[in-house]
């Protein structure tokens, strides 16, 4: 008999086989098909803005304030040339109430330096509340408060001191009928003009405009 071999057959590996691919998951969009539409976009409801029109009253009172401190300060920079260039009338007054004491002389400074100042300011604060800045409310009260406190004392001084000395030392040109002309002026622009102001700025639709500004709204 014929011995069998111990050799055992060769083993040879296994042919691997490729993983199946899968199929690449449908988009629900077929080739050559337009894409889908984007979706409409949503707008969100602006809130309006608060709008605060200026009232005929307020427009009024800034373009007088505007008129008023022009007045004011052509007047001091006509009598500072007519000073500066030796006229009579006002060397006589400056004359007379240097003579008077320097209190007075003194008075007089301060009232034309701050009638001055005060002009500037009214100027610049008129336009400001023209466009219903927050801040001129409180400022053109205090303006008119300051002016009718000057001018009250300004009237005070001249009925009782400067007319008349001008009277004695010049009777043709400071007659009785000019002092009252010029204390008429005077009362008119200096005592009634800044309190029609504060009694203006005071009343409610004028505060609750301003306050309207101040909290966003705008002007128109």
């Amino acid at each position: 008999m014929m011995q069998q071999s111990s050799r055992r057959p060769p083993q040879y590996p296994t042919p691997a086989t490729p993983a199946p691919q899968r199929p690449p998951a449908k988009t629900g969009v077929a080739k050559g098909s337009p894409p889908p539409p984007s979706p409409a976009p949503t707008y969100r409801a602006r809130a309006t803005r608060d709008v605060v029109v200026r009232s005929p009253g307020l427009k009024l009172l800034s373009i007088l304030g505007i008129l008023h401190a022009s007045m004011i300060l052509m007047t001091l920079v006509v009598v500072l040339v007519m000073a500066l260039g030796g006229d009579a009338r006002v060397g006589l007054v400056i004359t007379t109430i240097k003579n008077a004491g320097m209190l007075l002389w003194t008075w007089t400074l301060f009232a034309i330096f701050t009638s001055f100042v005060l002009g500037f300011v009214m100027l610049y604060n008129a336009i400001a509340t023209l466009s219903l800045t927050p801040w001129s409310a409180r400022a053109m009260k205090l303006w008119s408060g300051v002016w009718l406190a000057m001018s009250a004392v300004a009237i005070i001084v001249n009925l009782a001191w400067i007319y008349p000395l001008l009277r004695e030392a010049s009777p043709d040109r400071f007659t009785l009928a000019r002092t009252l002309i010029a204390t008429a002026l005077h009362v008119s622009v200096g005592v009634l003009w800044p309190g029609l102001i504060l009694l203006y700025m005071n009343t409610r639709s004028v505060k609750q405009a301003f306050a309207r500004v101040a909290s966003g709204a705008s002007a128109m």
